[in-house]
């Protein structure tokens, strides 16, 4: 699967979720591949049931979040 070919737009997230990943540059599943649980909770406005949220569709695509911090 091509997971940066897969927009966030398409992930089915609520308005809440899917404007907080957008306004912290988060376009793409791969994106989000690329970042750790711990990214993406220091994303401002976005709570524990957002970041559950974003794991459930994660999840329906048979990915998840990175073990370690790129760089």
């Amino acid at each position: 699967m091509k997971t940066d070919g897969i927009t966030i737009d398409e992930m089915e997230l609520s308005l809440t979720a899917f404007l907080c990943l957008k306004r912290a540059g988060y376009r793409t599943l791969g994106s989000l591949m690329r970042a750790t649980r711990r990214d993406i909770m220091e994303i401002p406005q976005l709570t524990r049931r957002n970041l559950e949220e974003i794991c459930g569709c994660m999840d329906r695509y048979g990915v998840g979040f990175s073990r370690l911090k790129a760089g």
